[in-house]
């Protein structure tokens, strides 16, 4: 289990590697997946941002037309390239052919592979996440600004938190509650369906010490078999 800095590198922490790397979960997962392109890209890496869901179009550097050729064009060493199909006022994946091919041309391929709403927890339902095929890598993350707040006002799909936790959307989120979203509804899933695939946990929003010792708690259910990161 690691601590880290805002300063100190997310991408080293991971042991991130060239191919795909998907991101799960909830609180914070946009923020990690242009951290990680930053830091990959000021070390000379060719990196694309795509999803598999619905992201927020960033602006710069952004190739919304879906075409190989185009995406194929814009990949640069030393640059971040986002790449999509415009969906209204959101961003959705690459079609399929394209997704296949693209990865090749790319250093490292990051998919935000979730959706949460800008809550800091989720529940997943069981279409998700939606994790590409040739994933190298899966991160799961999630925001501990949900611990001591209602289930109802801090999770992505609260009724099926409830129906997991056996609570009342009124309950107030415990660091068990944390674990048991993580474990049952992620990590079991993920080595069952991607036993290839490295696994890690980012556990995002540690901004007070009492919410590091509540993330270390937490964290220590999975350190002994996860590479898990405070942040």
């Amino acid at each position: 289990m690691k601590t880290l800095g805002k300063k100190d590198s997310l991408s080293e922490a991971l042991g991130i590697r060239d191919g795909i790397l998907a991101v799960t979960g909830a609180g914070g997962k946009t923020t990690s997946v242009f951290l990680i392109a930053d830091e990959q890209a000021a070390a000379g890496k060719k990196v694309l941002v795509t999803t598999t869901t619905h992201m927020e179009i960033p602006g710069d550097d952004t190739v919304l037309s879906g075409e190989l050729e185009e995406i194929k064009k814009c990949l640069i060493p030393g640059r971040v390239l986002t790449a999509g199909l415009r969906d209204g006022e959101k961003m959705k994946g690459l079609s399929e052919n394209v997704f296949r091919e693209i990865p090749k041309y790319a250093d490292l391929t990051i998919v935000e592979a979730d959706g949460a709403k800008r809550l800091p927890l989720k529940a997943r339902n069981d279409t998700e996440p939606v994790i590409p095929e040739g994933t190298d890598h899966i991160l799961v993350v999630a925001g501990l600004s949900a611990l001591g707040r209602p289930i109802g006002e801090v999770c992505h799909r609260p009724e099926l938190a409830c129906t997991l936790l056996q609570k009342s959307c009124e309950h107030f989120v415990k660091c068990e509650d944390f674990v048991r979203l993580i474990r049952e509804g992620y990590v079991i899933m993920l080595r069952k369906q991607y036993p290839d695939a490295n696994l890690s946990i980012l556990l995002n929003q540690c901004d007070t010490e009492e919410l590091k010792k509540k993330a270390a708690e937490i964290g220590a259910y999975f350190d002994c078999c996860y590479p898990v990161i405070l942040r």
